[in-house]
């Protein structure tokens, strides 16, 4: 009976905390509440990205590119180089390229650029040419051919060196700017130890006018080939003016052979000159120097003139109006003439030409004689 009792005791105990846990009041959740101060997600940076043409496959030097070895590739706008054929540009390139040699071996995936390839040997070179151009074939060796680097569609000039002056200075001018290469013949040389690539020619395409400049140079001189950068092709194919069409307006080109004049090595092109005569009578200079010419323009020295053995000579050529090329042949049938370097800073002063004055002879004094009945005195 008492077991009984605690039983039911206990149970109703346990019943008793069962209602006070379930029916006591619960504490409201706390909401959360993002911090101002967190860090927040960096944003990745977009990369603007550009189709450029690449290699599908290698490419190796000498093979016939198809369009199966070509593909367009992403490719960081910020990273385009020049010369890499971009597919908003010429979105024919595939199709242009296809059946070109390939000048510059290329890895499968890699972009290609436009000089990476050139037109088969076997096309002629007349349908390689521009309207207008024409195909001209420069003699040149190894040395004067950018050490066998240069190679066709890559642009030059022509640099002209006169070898034929003797004992005189050696000078070198461009007498054609940014040609184009259209061939180059090479032939190979056995050395002692290894085989040489020497090159006999180089195709060039020219206007009649840089044709003409390079028939010209190649008879006096030797050409040598200065291989120009690819940023730089762009500008115009082009040839120095002549001295006629460097002249200002009214003004005449006038050649003094080097013996008529004490210059030495120190007058060059450009600078400005004064021209002195000596007077010359009887056979001897008399001690008579008349400034002819002042601030006279140098054009060219060491210019050739035909010297008086039929020989050339070296000169040095002017620039002068109409009434100071009367002055100076007045001045050279009546004497010599010799050059006065002007200073830089003097150059903004006017021009004056004077003719040279030639003295009057002295008088004598007239023989008298006195006649007197029919004999002398």
């Amino acid at each position: 009976m008492i077991r009984i009792f605690l039983l039911l005791i206990a149970m109703g105990s346990a019943i008793s905390a069962g209602w006070v846990y379930v029916n006591q009041p619960r504490p409201e959740p706390v909401p959360v509440i993002a911090s101002s101060l967190a860090p927040a997600a960096a944003a990745a940076p977009v990369i603007e990205m550009v189709r450029v043409l690449g290699a599908r496959n290698d490419l190796t030097n000498g093979q016939n590119v198809s369009a199966e070895d070509l593909e367009w590739i992403e490719w960081p706008a910020g990273f385009v180089l020049s010369g890499q054929i971009v597919h908003s540009e010429s979105p024919d390139a595939i199709a242009e390229l296809a059946g070109q040699v390939v000048n510059v071996a290329t890895l499968a995936g890699e972009p290609v650029r436009r000089i990476s390839f050139g037109l088969p040997a076997a096309r002629p070179i007349s349908e390689r040419l521009a309207p207008g151009m024409r195909a001209v074939a420069v003699r040149v060796n190894l040395e004067s051919a950018v050490g066998g680097f240069v190679l066709p569609n890559d642009r030059v000039d022509v640099i002209y060196t006169n070898n034929s002056r003797g004992d005189g200075p050696v000078q070198s001018s461009v007498v054609v700017f940014n040609a184009r290469v259209i061939a180059i013949d090479q032939t190979t040389e056995q050395g002692v130890e290894e085989s040489i690539m020497v090159a006999r020619s180089v195709t060039l395409e020219l206007d009649r006018t840089g044709a003409e400049a390079i028939a010209s140079a190649q008879t006096t001189g030797q050409l040598t080939l200065a291989l120009r950068a690819t940023a730089d092709n762009a500008e115009p194919s082009t040839v120095p003016p002549s001295i006629s069409q460097s002249l200002a307006p009214g003004m005449r080109a006038v050649v003094l052979r080097a013996e008529e004049l004490a210059t030495g090595s120190a007058v060059q092109p450009g600078d400005r000159i004064d021209l002195i005569h000596r007077m010359l009578r009887d056979g001897t200079v008399q001690p008579i120097r008349t400034t002819i010419a002042t601030n006279v323009r140098v054009i060219a020295v060491d210019a050739f003139a035909e010297g008086p053995t039929g020989q050339p000579a070296r000169g040095v050529l002017l620039e002068l109006d109409a009434a100071g090329v009367d002055a100076l042949s007045a001045a050279l049938g009546a004497g010599s003439l010799s050059l006065s370097l002007r200073s830089a800073a003097d150059v903004d002063e006017p021009s004056a030409v004077q003719f040279p004055t030639v003295p009057a002879s002295p008088a004598t004094d007239p023989e008298v004689r006195v006649r007197r009945g029919g004999g002398d005195l």
